[in-house]
């Protein structure tokens, strides 16, 4: 009888329960990747997140590439109250599927997507069940959540790579990686604007060192933005103001002042 390893992952802040591991290796199946549901922790309260509607599905084959738009497209089918694909979480994947896997030692941000895009690309078969099997503490303290320079390079280097990975299929996937382009600067226009200690001539300059540091042929008035992206409202609301740089910082201190 040949031997089966499967592998999951926890950070260091987060817990499991005691049945995770069990309900995971039942649920699997012939599956190469296992998807569940979390709870954040922040505070006190607890929230459940999950990423489909249904309470169980199997994607075979070329359905696979259903969760690579979403992953890509930071879309799901619960909007902003869901989990990201994006994490390495929430997942138990069979051993054999991660040999050729792995987190890109030179980014710090952005580095589980990578992992996860090279799985599913690799992977027959992935089941999703409606179970929450994980719990996440919120830490405001990790690189994503602080204001520094090293997250705008790293960002950037994480955009770069997953264009450098779509390399054979630009064409083919022009919208979604345009969306995704967009969907990293808006995000980091935002990070910028929060940005307390650089001045805004310097918080210019760097949004526009972002944009022109994207190796792809991106176009704002080309975004069609998905119902089901988390971030859709205020993507929305950039595109009504224009695509200069300076008119997002602007949007984004103004939001900060109304709060």
């Amino acid at each position: 009888m040949d031997h089966i390893s499967y592998v999951t992952f926890i950070d260091a802040d987060d817990w499991i329960d005691r049945v995770t591991l069990g309900t995971c290796i039942s649920e699997i199946g012939n599956s190469d990747i296992l998807l569940f549901n979390l709870c954040d922790y922040n505070d006190s309260c607890c929230i459940e997140k999950r990423v489909l509607k249904s309470e169980k599905v199997v994607f075979d084959g070329q359905e696979i590439e259903y969760l690579v738009d979403i992953l890509l497209t930071d879309r799901t089918e619960y909007g902003s109250g869901a989990i990201s694909l994006t994490g390495a979480v929430c997942k138990l994947y069979r051993g054999n599927l991660l040999e050729t896997c792995m987190f890109p030692e030179s980014l710090l941000s952005g580095e589980d997507c990578c992992f996860i895009l090279q799985g599913l690309k690799r992977a027959r078969r992935v089941t999703y069940i409606n179970k929450v099997l994980y719990h996440r503490r919120i830490n405001k303290n990790s690189l994503s959540h602080n204001h520094n320079c090293l997250f705008l390079e790293q960002r950037l280097d994480y955009v770069n790579w997953i264009l450098d990975f779509f390399k054979d299929e630009k064409e083919k996937r022009w919208k979604q990686l345009n969306e995704f382009c967009f969907v990293n600067y808006c995000n980091v226009v935002g990070h910028i604007a929060d940005n307390s200690e650089i001045k805004l001539k310097d918080k210019l300059v760097k949004a526009k060192e972002f944009k022109r540091g994207i190796h792809f042929n991106w176009d704002f008035k080309e975004i069609v933005i998905n119902e089901e992206n988390k971030n859709r409202k205020r993507i929305k609301q950039y595109l009504a103001r224009g695509k200069s740089a300076l008119v997002f910082l602007f949007f984004e201190f103004y939001k900060r002042l109304r709060k």
